[in-house]
């Protein structure tokens, strides 16, 4: 079995914990495709595409270009999506995003290798249907589906998908399933992005995770955009005030770092 990797980010935030991973780690799969999407692109936080590009072709990633200009009726994460699954060539592909965290990530992935071989889509539910932070697809299955990721009909992203494959009776495993514990052996932050854009602004979006994680994101061996470091360290001293008896360090999301 081959696997590609299929990441979608926007243009201006980073997430070094995930390139620090793919360091070391990159080599599980056939081939990795980025793709920088328009979403929650703003006036607040500036583009550092012209950074992370370079930076990700370096671990090996190709890097996908928009094949054409998206229409406002397409749904971004779809378009993102189809523009990386035309490249990929591999009899599976794993959409996963950067702020998704695994204790064991080498381990994660050999079971889910192992469940694909008679099962047809394996990934991360927080509820019914399996979600776009870790979706990985036999793509013989996937040409079988409606072959579409985009949120609809009150279905977010990648869940109307995973809707309508469980309806054509294919077989679908939840991570928990494998028998990994969510918090422990892996775990979705969701709303890392809006932590970066507003954390300086906004207090809602102060979460105790996204101080530990952007805590240790700077901690990373990688190489770093200064405008993200400037952003993301008046963020961490917020937070610290919000959370003060919070320990990055002895916190329990430390496992995944």
């Amino acid at each position: 079995m081959t696997i590609d990797l299929l990441t979608y980010q926007p243009k201006s935030c980073d997430y070094p914990n995930f390139r620090n991973l793919m360091s070391k780690y990159g080599n599980l799969f056939n081939q990795k495709f980025l793709y920088i999407s328009e979403h929650n692109s703003n006036e607040i936080t500036p583009d550092i595409d012209s950074f992370l590009i370079p930076e990700y072709t370096k671990l090996g990633f190709t890097y996908v270009e928009p094949p054409r200009l998206r229409v406002a009726e397409e749904d971004w994460c779809d378009f993102a999506i189809k523009a990386m699954l035309e490249k990929s060539k591999a009899d599976t592909f794993l959409i996963i995003h950067p702020d998704f965290l695994a204790e064991d990530f080498p381990l994660l992935i050999a079971m889910v290798e192992h469940e694909l071989e008679t099962s047809d889509l394996v990934g991360y539910t927080n509820g019914e249907y399996i979600e776009p932070a870790f979706f990985a697809c036999k793509r013989k299955s996937y040409n079988k589906s409606c072959k579409d990721f985009s949120a609809r009909d009150g279905f977010d992203h990648c869940n109307y998908l995973s809707k309508n494959m469980m309806d054509k009776g294919m077989k679908i495993k939840y991570l928990q399933g494998l028998g990994l514990i969510n918090r422990k052996d892996f775990y979705h932050l969701g709303g890392a992005t809006q932590a970066y854009i507003w954390g300086l602004t906004m207090d809602e979006y102060r979460r105790e995770v996204d101080y530990v994680s952007l805590w240790w994101a700077l901690k990373k061996d990688v190489p770093m955009n200064q405008i993200y470091v400037d952003r993301v360290s008046k963020i961490i001293a917020l937070c610290k005030e919000k959370f003060p008896n919070v320990n990055p360090e002895t916190h329990w999301l430390r496992r995944f770092f």
